[in-house]
């Protein structure tokens, strides 16, 4: 993980039966009532981003996992 530009970027190795780079952009803010928030900027598997539909599920991961923090 690396902080550029205010951006969480995350690289992950995954390996099933071809190894592959998925990469996501994450942009730390703090909501209107100071609550943490992670927004799930992009997500790409090798050079190909996910479309918007995973995105919008793994918001809802992260999301989910900041509120049971």
């Amino acid at each position: 993980m690396r902080l550029t530009n205010g951006r969480m970027e995350i690289d992950v190795e995954i390996n099933q039966g071809v190894t592959l780079i998925a990469k996501a952009v994450i942009v730390p803010t703090v909501d209107s009532s100071g609550q943490p928030r992670l927004q799930v900027e992009s997500v790409n598997l090798g050079s190909l981003p996910v479309p918007e539909s995973l995105i919008n599920q793994i918001q809802k991961m992260v999301d989910g996992m900041l509120v049971s923090y």
